[in-house]
């Protein structure tokens, strides 16, 4: 599914401010992409699931420290609620648009809410978009701010994944203003590092911080492929892979990939309910 027919098909059910509701014959060729990439995920999870030892997992979940779950959950909060919200504050301010950071930690929340539960993570962009609309952000400059955020989240991940974080010329004037969206953006990727080592421990696993910091990121970029719901399924076969070279056990690496899957849908559930008021019909058009 591409970017433009995403944001035709949401759009056409999700009106910006002052535009009238209009009549769309269905995508077929969309609907038929999303039931590929829905097929994919099952697909390889299925794959993955045959070649499991399932004493060996229904061991792991005996031993499952329901701390450590909690304390990944609020990692993860505390990445896609305040660092997200700070991070769109700060490219939306550099498209001089000023939000308060209650709204973008809702919209950013929303956002990552949608890309689990739409197929492909450009849904949860459309979402963000139509939000930044509603909230009377000109179009141009919402879509401006979503770019920057997006290129600096892939582009501080792709650097991660390569394991060498090279300092930056000095040049721009906004260098410093920019340079803080960066350092959000890796922070980001390191606290998903961070999760799924807790979730390891949570697990019993052995293995170190180092560890996940060889794999996570490069597990995480692959996975953001549009092959995929998601992410489900291609995230699991890239992270039994990258383990199986380190001597882990698949079962290992299965069950942590899905555990950080799970967490994942359990932290953005409160971007539902952001949603669900933000439909809510409202006079003001900077509510939420």
């Amino acid at each position: 599914m591409t970017r433009s027919t995403l944001g035709t098909e949401l759009m056409s059910v999700f009106q910006f401010p002052g535009q009238k509701a209009r009549k769309t014959v269905p995508d077929f060729r969309a609907l038929a992409l999303g039931a590929v990439k829905a097929l994919v995920s099952i697909a390889l999870i299925a794959f993955l699931a045959t070649r499991l030892n399932y004493t060996q997992v229904l061991a792991y979940w005996r031993v499952l420290n329901g701390v450590w779950i909690l304390g990944a959950l609020g990692v993860l909060l505390l990445e896609m609620c305040v660092i997200a919200g700070v991070r769109l504050k700060l490219m939306l301010a550099y498209v001089d648009v000023r939000c308060p950071l209650t709204m973008t930690v809702q919209i950013a929340l929303c956002g990552f809410f949608f890309e689990q539960v739409t197929i492909g993570f450009v849904g949860g962009d459309a979402i963000r978009l139509w939000l930044l609309r509603r909230a009377d952000v000109p179009l141009g400059r919402a879509v401006g701010a979503l770019l920057l955020d997006r290129a600096f989240g892939f582009a501080s991940l792709v650097l991660l994944s390569l394991l060498g974080i090279h300092a930056l010329p000095r040049r721009a004037i906004h260098l410093a203003f920019l340079g803080i969206v960066f350092a959000l953006a890796a922070t980001t990727h390191l606290l998903n590092v961070l999760v799924f080592w807790m979730l390891g421990q949570g697990l019993g696993l052995t293995m170190t911080f180092d560890q996940w910091f060889i794999v996570v990121p490069t597990v995480l970029l692959i996975s953001m492929l549009p092959i995929s719901v998601g992410g489900w399924g291609v995230r699991e076969g890239v992270m039994v892979v990258a383990l199986h070279g380190l001597g882990v056990p698949s079962e290992e690496a299965l069950l942590s990939s899905i555990l950080f899957g799970l967490c994942v849908v359990i932290a953005t559930l409160p971007g539902a309910i952001f949603w669900i008021a933000a439909r809510k019909p409202s006079t003001d058009g900077a509510n939420v």
